[in-house]
């Protein structure tokens, strides 16, 4: 499956200087925030609840307790009850991310200090929050200011320092391209070698047989090469929906691999904004998700059909790096199941796809 937005379902608000998307107004919330550059909270503390968010655009200096990091697009950020927290939209380029919240008292301060949005661009002509309107709001949602917000000239050092993600890592990782490529590359070994008579047979993803898990996999790829190849949702219409593997599913998913490979290698492609349906996001994120996305119903597919499901060590490690920052994302958004406790002595693949809700 792949993120999407339900556009029926969400709600936005003008938030003092933000703009609030709410995508699941009932618990866990997941709120899509956009803050201009040089936003920055006060330093503040959640009483009695676990925050975290994703960061989908932009850059951010944070603040967590005693440590400091950049955080670059991709970067999970999860602020526990207690711990003292802030951050700092740095750069030219306004910040967007996911805010997952077990309960409503997020969306309750929202609702408090904003006001519906009459456009999904960030305000320009809010009204000035006095201090006492907005201490009493943050009290009521169970949020302490602990101190001001992150100045420029802090922000400015820290943005210096390494990003979260890539902090502390001693070897060379593959880019995101060549991951996604390698994925591809692995899930299509498993495509060649379905008999003719599995098409039909169930996989760990109830709701679809081999021939729709396959399908999925070339409809992925296919949007892949038109959404990272600069084309929106509107252009692509719904020339991409119904089956697409035709009589020869084999050559499908080889055809819409190579397409989608060439897309995210090509020069810039990274660094390039995707219209998906819940961003834009950079062609780094979307081809992080795609990643993803292949390998493990890779692995849904050697189980379905009796092949090996053994993944390559490497893309397990490097597929965790990608899954766990967004594991509460993921799973309120439908995209994978419920976490599955894995047994004390099981191996990094076994501990992945526990993550995402698979039985090994």
């Amino acid at each position: 499956m792949t993120l999407t937005d339900t556009n029926a379902a969400t709600m936005a608000y003008w938030f003092l200087d933000t703009l609030a998307v709410v995508h699941s107004p009932a618990p866990p919330l997941v709120i899509e925030m956009t803050i201009p550059p040089g936003g920055s909270p006060p330093l503040h503390v959640h009483q009695g609840l676990d925050d975290s968010s994703y960061l989908l655009d932009g850059t951010l200096a944070v603040r967590f307790g005693e440590r400091t990091f950049r955080a670059d697009p991709g970067t999970y950020l999860p602020q526990p009850a207690g711990v003292p927290h802030t951050f700092r939209v740095t750069g030219s380029r306004a910040a967007r991310m996911l805010v997952v919240h077990a309960d409503d008292s997020f969306l309750r301060l929202i609702q408090s200090l904003g006001i519906p949005a009459r456009s999904r661009a960030l305000p320009t002509d809010m009204p000035q929050v006095s201090p006492e309107e907005l201490q009493r709001a943050l009290r009521d949602a169970g949020v302490s200011v602990v101190g001001p917000s992150m100045t420029a000239e802090e922000a400015e050092a820290i943005a210096l320092t390494p990003t979260a993600s890539r902090a502390g890592r001693g070897a060379a990782v593959p880019d995101m391209a060549e991951l996604h490529r390698r994925a591809l590359e692995a899930t299509g070994i498993i495509v060649a070698n379905v008999a003719p008579s599995q098409w039909t047979a169930p996989t760990p993803c109830a709701a679809w047989d081999v021939h729709a898990l396959v399908n999925h996999l070339v409809a992925g790829n296919l949007w892949a090469a038109e959404l990272a190849g600069g084309r929106t949702a509107e252009q692509v219409g719904d020339r991409l929906d119904g089956d697409l593997l035709g009589t020869d599913p084999r050559r499908a998913y080889d055809a819409s691999a190579a397409g989608a490979n060439a897309a995210f290698a090509a020069p810039g492609a990274l660094e390039t904004p995707c219209a998906v349906s819940y961003g834009p996001v950079s062609g780094a994120v979307y081809a992080s998700h795609r990643f993803l996305d292949v390998l493990i119903h890779g692995w849904d597919l050697a189980v379905a059909t009796g092949q090996d499901t053994m993944l390559d060590p490497a893309l397990v490690d490097a597929c965790h790096e990608v899954a766990a920052p967004q594991a509460d994302v993921l799973r309120v958004s439908g995209v994978f199941g419920d976490r599955i406790e894995p047994p004390g002595s099981s191996d990094a693949q076994a501990r992945l796809l526990a993550m995402l809700g698979r039985r090994t």
